[in-house]
């Protein structure tokens, strides 16, 4: 079923349910409508009560989706673990990776990030899906798409509505004046933001019959208006460009995602350059760094082109797919960061755009205060009040001799380097400076055994504690 049309089964199968409250198929059907439509809390609703009636190894793996879906990663674990169990020589591989995705979700959630996060309101929101915020570098214009009511052209065969694509400016702080754009970025049929450049000179779109049958269309800003871009795309011809562009702040950069054949896998994030003669280069896939073998989507520069953020199911993430950043070092990407929740969450996390300083911007999430479906949020990095603790390490070997040369490696629950620490000369000893979390310090040296150590930081152990760690000279 389409989204279009999984709001009337839900209706439907609640009508039936009611009449038949211990129908277990009912509430099956109507628990796997509420999880297609991010409704997860009705969705555990449902799926455990028909869990409770009937016995049905498929019915209970759609409830440990949806326990984690809703966040109840122990309970989606504990069906995980349970079923593992049950089939020793079955391919475990699939309910493996949700235990690994709980326990990622576990500790994004242990430590949410500090920020603000305010819904857009109903000036910007309706009670249809608002997705794909894309802004410029000073967040005064954002554009985004939307099938809510007033969009104009006809409902599809699959039930879905057609998108059109919004933009607002911002006026004393509050983005306001929404509008559609005008012809051809709007066209009678569907149409998608894909990404917008900095300075709004360009913006790349979706057109297409329906969600699933278009190509992307470049626009340029003229006076305020946008025209067909005349842009030479000959080099990317056999690369679906539908997934997510973005493009440098001096537009000789584009970064896109698509499912091509030299892909790693699913659909992955590629560049392309602009050259003397203004034709596109031939695409060059970004490489392990930062491509997997699932899909990597909507990528986005920000912080004058120093940092790239993108969608993606194939990194460590809490769900669907979740939220990266990448930093741009010697112009090589760097292995991407999870954002953290509440900015990834469990479900589909599409793309997030954000303002040149990097500490401000939008995505699109359904929470407890939508209005429906998607809505556009804003959020911003507040000031950072979070305290470290010190450590205070001295490293001897078995005479007790300090030992000065080995380089202490921490890193955190997701096996990221945290940093990588070295004695003062002076002192002989090392200072570890680390927020709370829980942490992981190892020593490798040749001649000594290897050594590690947990290390759990919390909010009550803030103050500077010292520590002794003997190394024990290798047999």
């Amino acid at each position: 079923m389409d989204k279009g049309n999984i709001s009337e089964a839900a209706d439907l199968y609640e009508k039936l349910s009611q009449k038949e409250p211990n129908n277990a198929l009912f509430l099956e059907t109507l628990g796997d409508c509420m999880s297609k439509l991010n409704n997860t809390s009705k969705a555990v609703e449902y799926l455990e009560k028909a869990n409770s009636l009937v016995s049905d190894p498929s019915m209970e793996s759609k409830l440990m989706n949806a326990y984690m879906k809703n966040g109840e990663f122990m309970k989606a674990m504990d069906i995980a673990n349970k079923k593992i169990k049950g089939e020793p020589k079955g391919d475990t591989r699939s309910l493996k990776k949700v235990i690994s995705t709980c326990k990622v979700g576990q500790t994004l959630t242990a430590h949410p990030l500090n920020i603000e996060i305010e819904n857009l309101g109903s000036s910007i929101n309706s009670k249809e899906d608002d997705i794909l915020p894309f802004s410029t570098a000073d967040g005064d214009l954002l554009v985004f798409s939307s099938n809510r009511k007033s969009v104009q052209g006809k409902k599809q065969a699959n039930g879905n509505k057609p998108f059109e694509v919004f933009i607002a400016n911002k006026d004393n702080e509050k983005l306001k004046s929404l509008r559609t754009i005008e012809s051809p970025v709007n066209t009678s049929k569907t149409d998608i933001a894909l990404g917008l450049s900095s300075k709004s000179e360009m913006i790349f779109v979706f057109n297409g019959s329906s969600i699933s049958a278009g190509n992307m269309n470049s626009y340029s800003n003229t006076s305020g208006k946008f025209i067909s871009a005349l842009e030479n795309y000959e080099n990317l011809k056999g690369y679906d460009l539908t997934n997510g562009i973005t493009i440098s702040q001096d537009l000789q950069e584009m970064y896109f995602s698509s499912d091509h054949e030299s892909s790693l896998g699913g659909k992955d994030i590629y560049v392309s350059r602009k050259l003397p003669d203004g034709e596109w280069s031939e695409p060059i896939n970004l490489g392990e760094n930062i491509n997997t073998e699932k899909d990597e989507t909507f990528p986005q520069l920000a912080q004058y082109d120093n940092y790239m953020y993108f969608s993606s199911d194939g990194h460590p993430g809490m769900g669907e797919r979740d939220l990266f950043r990448s930093k741009k070092d010697k112009n090589e990407w760097k292995s991407p960061k999870n954002l953290g929740y509440p900015l990834s969450t469990p479900l589909d996390d599409k793309n997030i755009t954000l303002n040149e300083k990097g500490n401000a911007g939008y995505f699109s999430s359904v929470g407890e205060d939508s209005f429906g479906g998607y809505d556009i949020y804003s959020f911003e990095y507040k000031e950072a009040t979070l305290k470290h603790a010190v450590m205070l390490v001295y490293l001897r070997d078995d005479e007790g001799n300090a030992i000065t040369s080995v380089p202490m490696v921490v890193t955190d629950e997701l096996g990221d380097v945290v940093g990588t620490f070295y004695a003062n000369s002076n002192t002989r000893r090392y200072t570890l400076a680390l927020k709370p979390g829980t942490y992981e310090l190892s020593l490798k040296e040749n001649g000594y055994e290897n050594y590690f150590e947990k290390i759990e930081v919390t909010t009550e152990n803030l103050n500077k504690f010292n520590n002794e760690i003997r190394l024990q000279v290798s047999q």
